[in-house]
């Protein structure tokens, strides 16, 4: 499968989905990516039932939570093997610039959620996806917490919207030509996102760890890692980038080419056995 941006463009829109319910989904959605007729629409399977319905439980049976969650050791550099049916990846965490992302994706890995959850969207020339306790693209652990990104350090307060041709794939042309002269940092302000000096500043490229979400300040368990031909810079801003691959590449890679279906889901399950934690 060849590179296709518009194929690209719309997963995104797929990636996006967190840990709320199907209704504020569809709000967050509309109001966020509301981009012509290109918009994520919902299966028919996934329209009924509440948050607690479609939040689901982890590997352990669990859900948490946020109160739950332990503040990470500062002094502690962190990494994350994530053991699948493919092979092992090893991910170096950003625990100074994401310190919350960091410390809910160890809390989970070490509560055992994770455990036995698939990658459950996978994207060629994209990302593949996982942590979804549902499996569908609709779960978390229980609980949402606030993105940590620095969009200054990253350029986008500098980066005018009238220069960022990235944007007229996910907005209308009448949002972007109102919105001509103020930065893609300002635009997304505008949308509900907040950002913060001194937090992640890493920008999207090959082989990254992120977070998904369903909009602003919705992080929950769901998160992908971008694969070995991954271009653009549409996803900044909008995901906070906690880790990156220092080996295993060649897992990324084998999960990245199963066979998927019309929905970017795998024929068959691509599991994670378990994700292992470290501090040093």
């Amino acid at each position: 499968m060849g590179f296709n941006l518009g194929d690209v463009f719309k997963d995104h829109k797929k990636i996006i989905l967190g840990s709320l319910g199907i209704v504020g989904m569809v709000l967050i959605l509309g109001y966020v990516f509301s981009s012509g007729g290109n918009i994520f629409t919902i299966s028919d399977d996934l329209t009924n039932g509440g948050i607690d319905d479609l939040v689901g439980t982890g590997g352990n049976g669990k859900k948490y939570t946020l109160s739950q969650v332990d503040q990470i050791d500062p002094s502690k550099d962190y990494t994350a093997t994530i053991y699948t049916d493919y092979g092992q990846i090893v991910v170096d965490l950003f625990e100074d610039e994401a310190p919350i992302t960091v410390g809910s994706f160890a809390f989970l890995a070490n509560e055992k959620f994770y455990d036995g959850l698939t990658f459950h969207r996978v994207v060629r020339d994209f990302v593949i996806q996982g942590g979804d306790p549902v499996g569908d693209g609709t779960g978390g652990p229980g609980y949402t917490f606030e993105d940590e990104i620095d969009a200054d350090a990253m350029g986008l307060g500098s980066l005018k919207v009238s220069d960022a041709t990235f944007l007229r794939s996910f907005y209308t042309s009448s949002e972007i030509n109102a919105n001509l002269n103020i930065s893609v940092k300002e635009f997304y302000e505008k949308l509900g996102y907040r950002y913060t000096a001194g937090k992640s500043a890493a920008k999207f490229e090959p082989y990254v760890l992120a977070m998904a979400n369903s909009g602003p300040n919705t992080n929950g368990s769901q998160f992908f890692i971008t694969t070995k031909r991954y271009t653009g810079e549409y996803l900044n801003g909008k995901h906070t980038v906690f880790g990156k691959v220092v080996s295993g590449f060649e897992t990324v890679d084998k999960i990245e080419a199963v066979n998927v279906n019309s929905s970017s889901q795998p024929t068959s399950k691509v599991k994670i056995q378990e994700i292992v934690i470290s501090a040093q």
